[in-house]
């Protein structure tokens, strides 16, 4: 159990965007039931997705400086990169004609960290509380886990399920986290000069992070957070990126899932009594447009 003065948040949020003193920070993982997500639930692990699966067509985008030493640097990294991911190279097919040249090398960088890096998304919740228990009693309120929005579109329409996490380590702790950025005015991230500083790895680093820290405004309402793991793992172990598994919600059409009377499902749910993980379901309310939160019984399935 986290202390009452624990600031729980990520590496790159700046100081103004720090949570306060007693600021508790809270991740939502809403995702589809399926075997290989089942799996790394019950072993304590998150799934790491390929970039290259995102529904952002946009997501990864960039544009350069417009200057001869930075076309210089860029095409030196573009060339390292090519050698670092030289077993896992994209096949570029979908250039538009009406590219540049140095648009289409672009794309092709995009393309080659999307095949070969993980990330897991998070929405976020963040208050001010004295304990876990004391912001689990408000846990009906919170906009993000009764949006319907995030349901249908990252739960299975509704059919998945939402995990809650505590964030555990402090803001110096967070290595890999990043606070997505949105920007103002849809512009994409711009590679300078000052990215190709320092190694070829700081530089892979950083790009990497600059590329996948920035979307559109157009999902500012999301307010995500991204865990961003370069080595092209499939799963990481949940202690080992600062969260503890609190407790699931369960989609309102959960019951359509075929996992639900599945081994799978059961063994779920005795790990999560296990480790005293407590499962809630989300249902409709038939007064207004939005979703309840309420204790899961196994008979309303």
């Amino acid at each position: 159990m986290p202390k009452n003065n624990a600031r729980l948040s990520t590496r790159s949020i700046n100081k103004t965007d720090s949570p306060s003193q007693n600021t508790m920070q809270i991740f939502f993982k809403f995702q589809k039931l399926e075997y290989k997500r089942l799996k790394t639930i019950i072993d304590n692990e998150i799934f790491l997705a390929s970039p290259s699966t995102f529904n952002d067509p946009l997501e990864g985008s960039f544009s350069i400086v417009d200057s001869p030493d930075v076309r210089d640097k860029f095409t030196l990294f573009c060339n390292r990169l090519r050698d670092y991911y030289s077993s896992k190279q994209p096949e570029i097919i979908t250039c538009s004609e009406r590219w540049t040249a140095v648009e289409r090398v672009c794309y092709a960088v995009t393309l080659t960290f999307a095949y070969n890096i993980g990330i897991a998304s998070f929405s976020s919740h963040s208050g001010n509380y004295e304990t876990y228990e004391d912001m689990i009693k408000h846990f009906k309120e919170w906009k993000v886990v009764t949006d319907t929005k995030h349901w249908a579109h990252y739960a299975d329409d509704n059919k998945g399920i939402c995990l809650v996490y505590l964030c555990k380590k402090t803001h110096s702790q967070l290595k890999g986290w990043t606070k997505i950025k949105y920007s103002p005015d849809n512009r994409l991230p711009k590679l300078e000069l000052s990215d190709f500083e320092g190694t070829f790895e700081e530089q892979k680093d950083r790009i990497a992070k600059k590329l996948y820290e920035s979307k559109s405004s157009s999902w500012k309402s999301e307010d995500e957070y991204r865990y961003i793991d370069l080595t092209g793992s499939k799963s990481i172990k949940i202690a080992d990126i600062g969260l503890e598994l609190k407790a699931i919600v369960l989609g309102a059409d959960f019951h359509k899932n075929k996992y639900v009377e599945k081994f799978y499902f059961n063994s779920l749910l005795q790990t999560f009594s296990d480790r005293n993980i407590q499962v809630w379901q989300s249902i409709i309310d038939r007064e207004e447009y939005k979703l309840q939160i309420v204790p899961y019984v196994p008979s309303d399935l």
